[in-house]
């Protein structure tokens, strides 16, 4: 048995998850730093301060990995899943994940429970992909290149919004 397993609710780690759709990767910072402490690298509840406690993306952007590593493509609407069976996991509508479409990721990110931090190794920040994608058979027809959103509902169903498409999808009866 590990001691990686999903994260608690950002509200009890006190955590905020930033989307960089510029940079192709998200962020996760400690939320209980002080000003002076966000300045350093210790401090708040992570004891780590203002420094990066997770990301995941695009490791070219920070030297640990190559083009073909990168995972998401000006990505919107980054977030924890607060509640139900995916609780802990963070999805994020990925929008460009080909040339001409895009993905629905779900990761679950590599949490320490016993140290309160996320184990990173000597890689790429893990996972390698994500434990859930959603795309649509034919590829085109699911596409928005700038904006959309994707929420977890509590009984496990995923809302979709394609907004340049203006459609709203249901996901039913997922495994994962």
């Amino acid at each position: 048995m590990t001691n990686s397993e999903a994260a608690p609710t950002n509200i009890s780690i006190d955590q905020i998850i930033i989307s960089s759709p510029f940079f192709n990767e998200f962020w996760i910072i400690d939320h209980s730093t002080t000003t002076a402490q966000a300045s350093s690298h210790f401090g708040g509840i992570s004891g780590k301060g203002g420094d990066l406690l997770y990301r995941w993306g695009n490791p070219i952007t920070y030297g640990r990995g190559l083009a073909s590593d990168q995972k998401l493509f000006f990505q919107h609407d980054v977030n924890w899943i607060e509640e139900g069976p995916y609780q802990g996991k963070i999805m994020v509508f990925n929008n460009r994940k080909g040339e001409s479409y895009s993905s629905v990721d779900i990761i679950q990110p590599p949490f320490n429970s016993v140290s309160g931090l996320y184990d990173i190794g000597v890689g790429a920040y893990g996972p390698s992909a994500p434990n859930f994608e959603y795309t649509d058979n034919s590829r085109e027809s699911f596409f928005s290149q700038n904006m959309a959103s994707a929420q977890a509902l509590r009984n496990g169903n995923l809302l979709i919004c394609s907004s340049r498409q203006g459609f709203f999808l249901r996901l039913t009866h997922l495994l994962m």
